[in-house]
């Protein structure tokens, strides 16, 4: 039993068996129902020494209205005739009203004419269902693209121009740890030595409170001790092992005289001036305050990057307050015993709270209505509470996360990114060149060459790169450590190259002229 799907759909009735005066012979007492896009027309399509022809009807037409059809073949002929109009399967028509006729087309697979039902106004049945959805969509397909084309081209059109307050060529990942051991000083100095303008760091918390510089949170890599950094005080921590192997360069070590792990703050401090990129990966709130409260306590929020893979994490980041009272302008809420004698009469003689701020050189409250012996710092449990505030740092640029990377990458591919806000100001990438050589994010080989080919295909676009830094995200592959990559990558038109080798990187953009002329002291 066939299945209609709708009046618009063309049925023929197929009819097993005729002779040559175009009679039907009726062998099965009933016709077959043959569903298609193409009328199979006038002409006897021979198989098997039984010949089949077709006539076009609406899905409408029931069963037994085709069995009907087969066996009144030669009446249905006569009245097409009687009315002028053209038979369809050269003996079997179907009166329709409505229809003002059919024309003939020719068959591609029996070469003689085949009808073809039109509506009254002469128009085929699809064509005028189809006229008015490509008169519109095809213009506004092609419009759409231009315009997609032409803004990608111009981002400056739609989007202010945006001067970034640094431009790094050199970026030296985990302080330059293929020349010295990892986030240490010595490793550090070396980098900036060799002229790197910006700083690759990961970020850990300590037991006591301490923003300390560490990839793993594990410390059994580094050290050989199988503890987190988050149970040990910064004083407990061990030294890093005598030499470490060089992630992205297997089979590479590492050495150095300085094997003492580094905190945030004294890197700050010894050079105040150089842009650092700060990776937190772990959701922890207090690690993300502090880092912007060193950031502010330094002057440094407009050259300190946030870095993070998890988007979740990226958007603390975004609201990042500092949880340090000794920041400026940091409002505590505390409880006092017993109310100062200035408070009487002003509503806060019944509840004991008053807001105090507390400053670099200690706690002060207005007209000195608050003792310092009174308070204490905002820790858990404490009396004093952090008062909810705008965001500490927002001039702090941020970089993708691995979900917005996948989404700024496939509205580039649906020509809808010249239209959408962009406030990262940082596309740190992996160039897709060096999985299965240096980098396996996956365990199986073949999931690495798929990795590798479709990331290949998606990213190394120089016009995604052209227009995000011409709309002032600037692009950094990481993490190279070859010259034949350092090729590849600025060819495609990035910033600049992170790399565990500094001096190779220097060297290359010595050759080739692209070094920067900024030197940090």
């Amino acid at each position: 039993m066939p299945r209609f799907l709708g009046n618009s759909m063309r049925w023929y009735a197929v009819y097993p068996g005729h002779d040559t005066h175009g009679k039907v012979k009726n062998l099965a007492g009933r016709a077959f129902l043959l569903p298609t896009v193409w009328p199979l027309g006038a002409g006897s399509l021979k198989g098997g020494g039984i010949g089949v022809r077709a006539a076009c009807f609406d899905s409408c037409l029931c069963p037994s209205q085709a069995r009907s059809l087969a066996s009144g073949q030669q009446h249905s002929s006569r009245l097409s005739k009687s009315q002028g109009r053209g038979t369809v399967g050269g003996g079997a028509s179907l009166h329709q009203p409505g229809r003002a006729g059919s024309s003939k087309t020719r068959s591609p697979w029996t070469g003689t004419d085949v009808g073809r039902c039109t509506d009254s106004t002469g128009v085929q049945i699809g064509s005028a269902a189809m006229s008015p959805l490509l008169f519109y969509a095809l213009p506004a397909l092609g419009s759409y693209i231009v315009l997609s084309i032409f803004f990608l081209r111009r981002p400056r059109l739609l989007h202010a121009p945006c001067t970034p307050a640094f431009c790094p060529r050199l970026v030296a990942h985990r302080g330059g740890s293929g020349e010295r051991l990892e986030n240490t000083m010595e490793a550090v100095e070396n980098s900036v030595a060799q002229g790197a303008q910006l700083l690759e760091l990961d970020c850990q918390l300590t037991r006591d409170g301490v923003v300390v510089v560490s990839h793993d949170k594990n410390l059994s890599r580094q050290s050989g001790l199988n503890r987190d950094v988050g149970s040990l005080d910064f004083e407990e921590l061990p030294l890093y092992k005598e030499e470490l192997e060089v992630y992205f360069s297997p089979g590479h070590f590492a050495h150095g005289s300085d094997r003492h792990m580094l905190r945030l703050e004294d890197l700050f401090q010894r050079f105040p001036q150089l842009p650092m990129t700060v990776e937190v990966k772990a959701d922890n709130e207090e690690l993300i305050h502090k880092i912007a409260g060193l950031a502010r306590r330094f002057d440094r929020s407009k050259i300190t990057i946030w870095a993070s893979e998890k988007s979740s994490v990226m958007k603390k980041c975004r609201a990042a307050v500092s949880l340090s009272p000794s920041r400026p302008g940091a409002f505590l809420l505390g409880t006092v015993a017993q109310p100062h004698p200035r408070l009487q009469g002003q509503g806060l003689e019944h509840s004991g709270k008053v807001l105090v701020t507390r400053c670099d050189c200690g706690l002060s409250s207005p007209s000195g209505m608050f003792s310092a012996a009174t308070a204490s710092s905002p820790t858990a449990g404490s009396p004093f509470s952090l008062l909810p505030s705008p965001p500490q740092n927002p001039e702090m640029p941020l970089s993708f996360t691995i979900c917005r990377s996948v989404w700024m990458v496939l509205l580039f591919y649906l020509g809808l990114l010249p239209f959408v806000c962009i406030p990262e100001k940082f596309f740190l990438c992996f160039l897709p060149t060096i999985i299965n050589r240096t980098y396996f994010p996956f365990s199986c080989s073949g999931l690495n060459r798929l990795a590798a080919a479709v990331t290949k295909w998606a990213i190394m676009r120089k016009s995604l790169i052209q227009h995000l830094e011409g709309r002032g995200v600037q692009v950094i592959f990481w993490c190279l450590n070859e010259e034949s990559d350092f090729e590849v990558a600025f060819s495609l038109g990035a910033t600049g190259v992170m790399t565990d080798y500094p001096t190779a990187l220097r060297k290359y953009l010595d050759t080739h002229r692209l070094a920067s002329q900024t030197s940090y002291v």
